[in-house]
């Protein structure tokens, strides 16, 4: 199959899946919502298509899908009729969120997916990541329950080691805002976030709007991953560096410190010190959107002028890029469209097919 059939086949599954989704959407909440309850009999297929306008081919499969969840029971020569309204929630039908639960980013991903996998008839547990004590603990813990779905944070948020130490035959992971890692492991699925991508549109739109050096403020271990050229990280500063090099701009680095209470803690005069001089950068290009907002705010309180001069840029659109002052612009990770793939990869185990992992998901820039 050549190139451009390959993508139209694409196009058309994506459609199919699409309409699928959609009357099962509908056919959901109308069972969930009280107008059709348990006994009631469903209209046959080919009316449900002519009231909704489409094929039967997507009907059929999402009274299939909601067959096989228990909302819906076919009666031989009868019909189908509404088994259930509420699901009945068992840890077979558990998916844990193995997530930083608390920071803004991956909060607000926990927070979609969480709905999403509600109105499916899934139960979502959170396992809070947020920091690294007590950790393993907890994720023995979630591992050791009869969980068959577990929703993890790329590398930071799971050690793959202690999954791959054990054998987890009835267990999926599915990695969501991930990258590839070095430690394979069984029933790995993984929505892939361009990481590297969404750096290099910072760099370019840096350079496009005529800045030439900019300060690069980041964790120490975000800072190193930039700085290292020698080898190939999936972090977005990596990314930024390596075409920001390629364009012919230079950098500065300051580096941010996590402090319990404070979040970040930034070296004020180290700030205002970087934008002394005739080679000072004229932007900002914070590793997350915090490390840009704390930045900006010294220079509010030390150098205002400066302030309004530079250019700023963040990366996650959390609340830190709209509380700028002004607010500033930032990379949107499309986090409705991983928590969908996400849902896709679930559903699709749940018919024992084996979800082809999705290429990687490009962000794209968000200018204020």
């Amino acid at each position: 199959m050549s190139p451009p059939q390959q993508e139209l086949e694409s196009n058309r599954l994506v459609k199919r899946q699409t309409l699928r989704r959609q009357v099962s959407d509908l056919l959901l909440a109308d069972i969930t919502s009280g107008r059709l309850r348990v006994g009631d009999k469903l209209p046959s297929i080919h009316v449900l298509s002519r009231r909704h306008n489409i094929s039967t081919t997507p009907i059929r499969t999402a009274i299939h899908e909601l067959e096989a969840s228990g909302y819906l029971e076919r009666r031989h020569g009868s019909g189908t009729y509404v088994q259930m309204t509420q699901p009945r929630l068992s840890m077979q039908r558990t998916v844990m969120l193995c997530i930083e639960a608390r920071a803004h980013l991956y909060g607000e991903l926990a927070t979609l997916l969480a709905a999403d996998l509600l109105g499916k008839g899934l139960l979502p547990a959170v396992v809070d990541t947020q920091h690294e004590e007590g950790r393993a603990a907890r994720l023995a813990q979630a591992l050791a329950s009869d969980a068959r779905f577990f929703i993890i944070r790329g590398e930071a948020s799971l050690p793959f080691g202690q999954i791959a130490k054990a054998s987890f035959p009835n267990r999926h992971f599915i990695g969501a805002i991930s990258w590839e890692t070095l430690t394979p492991f069984q029933n790995l699925h993984r929505v892939l976030s361009d990481y590297q991508g969404g750096g290099r549109l910072v760099a370019e739109h840096l350079w496009n709007a005529g800045h030439r050096r900019v300060l690069l403020v980041g964790t120490p271990s975000m800072i190193e991953a930039a700085a290292n050229s020698a080898s190939r990280s999936h972090q977005h500063g990596w990314g930024f560096a390596r075409r920001w090099r390629e364009l012919g701009g230079t950098q500065a680095t300051l580096t941010s410190h996590w402090v319990p209470g404070d979040d970040v803690l930034l070296d004020e005069q180290g700030v205002v010190a970087a934008f002394r001089g005739t080679k000072a950068p004229t932007a900002i290009f914070g590793l997350r959107d915090l490390e840009t907002w704390h930045t900006q705010t010294v220079l509010l309180r030390h150098a205002p002028k400066l302030a309004d001069s530079i250019g700023l840029v963040g990366y996650g659109n959390t609340p830190w890029s709209q509380a700028g002052h002004p607010p500033f612009s930032t990379v949107d990770l499309d986090l409705p469209h991983i928590a969908d793939q996400t849902l896709r990869m679930i559903e699709a185990l749940l018919e024992n097919q084996s979800p082809p992992d999705p290429p990687p998901l490009l962000p794209h820039l968000v200018l204020r």
